[in-house]
């Protein structure tokens, strides 16, 4: 008798923990809170909630990042440090911290625009590039005197988020290292030519995480 209690009890809890699974994808809505790891993120339990805290949260939908100067907890009255986040939620949203801008006094950070096994994001930054520029003879055309310049450029990072929270730069070689647990997948990856692919890198990030699901369980 106590076997087929054991029995039954087991499948209610298995058909509980399938009520309460959601599966993460684009369209989930995380709750809106600061995480202080991304196992918080995993588990979709903020360590802290808007509510709790004053700032001076930006956040610009368009270009997929917000910037924050400053946290502060209103029932003790003390900052809370920016260093010690890995990132928040607005409107459902993860936002990853990418950066801090010394300069300015603020931290970037990046929208989640891909969620699930391996998550995707982007951020901007400014770098200082260096160049050449020559002045040529014009009867023997050879250059006779040459100059560096150097100048501010702004780039584009992309980059891919393992459950783990490891962060890697979107491209062929590691894409091909992530999916590589979907031996179907890899085999489609590696049968496709090479530029064809590297235009489709996101397009294979999402049919792994469609293929792989990321449950969380509430």
């Amino acid at each position: 008798m106590n076997y087929i209690k054991n029995i039954l009890l087991a499948i209610l809890l298995f058909h509980f923990c399938i009520l309460n699974a959601q599966i993460v994808d684009n369209n989930y809505a995380f709750q809106n809170g600061i995480y202080h790891s991304i196992e918080e993120l995993k588990n979709d339990k903020p360590s802290v909630y808007w509510n709790d805290v004053e700032t001076d949260i930006i956040v610009l939908e368009i270009s997929n990042k917000a910037q924050i100067s400053f946290i502060n907890k209103l029932e003790k009255e003390e900052s809370l440090s920016l260093d010690s986040i890995w990132g928040f939620c607005v409107n459902g949203t993860p936002y990853i911290k990418v950066f801090k801008d010394t300069t300015n006094q603020f931290y970037t950070f990046a929208a989640l625009q891909i969620r699930g096994s391996i998550s995707y994001y982007e951020y901007e930054y400014e770098t200082v590039e260096s160049y050449e520029i020559s002045a040529y003879n014009p009867l023997n055309k050879k250059p006779f005197r040459t100059k560096t310049i150097e100048r501010k450029v702004t780039k584009t990072k992309k980059m891919m988020l393992s459950l783990e929270g490891k962060s890697k730069e979107l491209n062929d070689y590691n894409v091909e290292k992530w999916i590589s647990s979907d031996k179907q997948l890899l085999h489609t990856f590696k049968e496709t030519e090479r530029n064809t692919r590297n235009k489709q890198l996101l397009k294979f990030i999402q049919i792994f995480n469609d293929r792989n699901e990321f449950v969380i369980n509430k």
